[in-house]
């Protein structure tokens, strides 16, 4: 209904209004600053081009000095609204999938940084999309042990550090702020980013962040119960049957 609609549509401006409040309170003797939210955040209001590079100096194991294997890992960059010496960085972490850089029906995140004239730098996660560290054999058992949290956080730490060290392109200073972006899983890493490595960004977006672990998760289970429950009440049964 038209209410609904209303509704929702206010529902999504209240979200987003809290997400800036978030992200923008750092710490309790910051001022919040004069922020507007952007109304529309379409393709065609928010026009960008984002070019595709390759980090080839990605640590395989940041936790074992005596290892100094290497692999590259994607990223793209947006720099249409980008304005050297006022703006941030923002770094979009991409989770558990093929990294796009920004998708067109992900807008907000690159709205907010086009405001405040921010480059707009999205990060493929390790083990993902072509960040593949052992090629075609990534995904044997010996190698996944390389697939955990404290190695992801650790490579956004070491590319910040590069793109630090190495941005003269783009005219980044080791003094420029960044800002961590993510949502569910992302999300989480966006801010476990922050706990860790606080000195890295002013701030951490996490948006809807799986920030808490649970390792018998049966209300997942449920919920496949309930719903292939509608089907008919054999339908469970035949899933489970193909699980086991």
């Amino acid at each position: 209904s038209k209410l609904n609609l209303i509704s929702c549509h206010t529902m999504r401006k209240f979200l987003l209004a809290l997400a800036l409040v978030a992200l923008f309170t750092f710490n309790h003797s910051r001022v919040l600053p004069d922020l507007t939210i952007p109304e529309d955040t379409t393709q065609e209001a928010i026009p960008y081009h984002q070019y595709n590079y390759t980090y080839d100096g990605a640590t395989l194991d940041h936790f074992n000095d005596t290892d100094n294997r290497t692999f590259s890992q994607r990223y793209w960059v947006i720099a249409d609204y980008y304005v050297p010496g006022e703006g941030s960085v923002f770094i979009q972490i991409c989770g558990e999938y093929t990294c796009p850089g920004v998708m067109p029906t992900r807008l907000y995140p690159l709205s907010l940084a086009a405001l405040h004239k921010s480059l707009y730098i999205s990060l493929e996660h390790r083990f993902y999309g072509e960040t593949l560290p052992f090629g075609d054999q990534s995904l044997t058992t010996e190698n996944l042990k390389y697939l955990n949290v404290e190695s992801a956080l650790a490579d956004i730490a070491q590319f910040i550090d590069f793109v630090n060290a190495n941005g003269t392109d783009y005219k980044i200073s080791p003094n420029t702020k960044w800002v961590v972006v993510g949502g569910s899983y992302p999300g989480a890493l966006s801010a476990w980013f922050k706990e860790k490595y606080p000195t890295h960004v002013v701030g951490s977006w996490a948006s809807s962040p799986v920030i808490y672990d649970i390792l018998d998760f049966k209300m997942f289970d449920t919920q496949i119960y309930l719903s292939a429950n509608k089907s008919g009440a054999a339908c469970p049964d035949i899933a489970q049957n193909l699980t086991t």
